[in-house]
């Protein structure tokens, strides 16, 4: 993604279920879906459709220089 681009997440459900989401600050991160818990092959499709329950393996990378952030 380019420097300063917003990520947005999308959720089409065919039953009714509760979404939260809790937002914290700017990071800079990468994210990457793979398709087992093997993490050998990164998710290429764009959009990704997944089920509801449907396991998800992802990837989170923290890119930043502040040694006390977890």
């Amino acid at each position: 993604m380019l420097q300063n681009t917003w990520a947005q997440i999308m959720y089409v459900a065919d039953d009714n279920f509760e979404v939260n989401e809790t937002q914290y600050s700017r990071y800079n991160v990468n994210l990457t879906f793979y398709h087992s818990a093997s993490f050998s092959q990164p998710v290429t499709d764009s959009p990704y459709y997944v089920d509801i329950n449907q396991n998800l393996f992802l990837e989170a990378y923290l890119h930043s220089s502040d040694p006390d952030l977890v």
